[in-house]
């Protein structure tokens, strides 16, 4: 009997999520934890890493997702630091500028009912995905309730 070893290979490396790609699409975000003082090209910054998932955009669901990613954008940042564990849903825009800066990227803070069902039902296929071993599921899953923190199940 043969066994397969644990170890998975390295994933690719990733340059990270490009916050102008995905302007007007439906993200969730779960935030998990405070890096502070990275190195970057413009000097040392704290940054908030999270799993971020495209929902929808532009009528696609499930476009793409980014685990481990660093939100550096500041009002990102404080609309996703104090909910940590949980998912943050959103459409993604931006704000007005200040002179001589680019607009701030920021989620929209009411959900549209519509944006509300999509994402109940990307939460549905995930967690039914996560509770059939990463597959997706043959069936309709029972409604789902609302998880926060460590009840979320992928």
């Amino acid at each position: 009997m043969s066994t397969r070893p644990p170890f998975a290979s390295a994933g690719a490396p990733s340059s990270g999520i490009k916050w102008a790609d995905h302007e007007g699409a439906l993200l969730a975000i779960r935030p998990k934890e405070v890096k502070s003082d990275i190195d970057t090209a413009y000097g040392r910054a704290d940054a908030v890493q999270a799993d971020v998932w495209v929902v929808e955009q532009d009528g696609v669901n499930d476009a793409e997702s980014y685990p481990d990613c660093l939100i550096f954008p500041k009002l990102l940042q404080s609309q996703t630091r104090s909910k940590m564990g949980e998912i943050v849903l959103g459409r993604l825009g931006q704000g007005v500028a200040k002179p001589g800066q680019s607009p701030p990227w920021l989620l929209s803070q009411d959900n549209t009912p519509e944006d509300t069902q999509l994402g109940q039902a990307w939460y549905e296929r995930r967690a039914a995905a996560a509770a059939n071993g990463g597959q997706p599921a043959a069936a309709q899953p029972e409604p789902a309730t609302v998880a926060t923190g460590q009840d979320i199940p992928f």
